[in-house]
């Protein structure tokens, strides 16, 4: 009996010890496999922050283009502003010279016709004395003739100049 016990002492003590050792490997298994899965579970957490930062990155770019498109579009809104606020300052400016050239033509034609007007007046101012040196020859002819002879010379005296108006008073027409 003795035998037996300790037979069932070393048989129960190899069977935990077995059980021991297999405790043990499947711990270490387990543990293996929590560290394979925790690993796993690393790679993938740092696989998708590789992916969002990635994703971050492309989106930042997209926004940077956009941005940039959005104020080229800017520019040349306020470039194409600019133009035509220049265009509408040259056509401006061209209007007033051309109003000033047809100023300065108006002034010459008008400038002409009144050195033509002073001319005429200094030609009417000359034949006035001349008709006034005739009518102080006349006069002094009509004082040595009589009173019907002076009436006679005046009626035709007048009579001429009358005709003479006349025609001056067709050529203008």
């Amino acid at each position: 009996m003795n035998i037996e016990i300790l037979l069932s002492i070393i048989i129960g003590s190899a069977v935990f010890f077995g059980l021991g050792v297999v405790f043990l490997i499947i711990r270490k298994n387990v543990a293996g496999q929590n560290l394979k899965i925790a690993q796993e579970q690393a790679k993938r957490v740092l696989e998708e922050a590789k992916k969002e930062a990635e994703t971050k990155r492309k989106e930042m770019i997209i926004e940077a283009k956009e941005e940039a498109v959005r104020r080229q579009k800017e520019l040349e809104a306020e470039a194409k502003d600019k133009k035509a606020d220049l265009t509408r300052q040259e056509r401006r400016l061209d209007q007033k010279e051309e109003n000033i050239e047809k100023k300065a033509v108006k002034i010459e034609e008008e400038t002409k016709i009144l050195k033509d007007r002073a001319e005429k007046l200094e030609l009417i101012k000359v034949e006035i004395e001349n008709i006034r040196k005739q009518q102080v020859d006349q006069l002094e002819k009509v004082a040595a003739l009589s009173k019907e002879d002076a009436k006679k010379l005046l009626l035709e005296n007048l009579e001429k100049s009358m005709r003479e108006e006349a025609g001056k008073v067709i050529k203008k027409i």
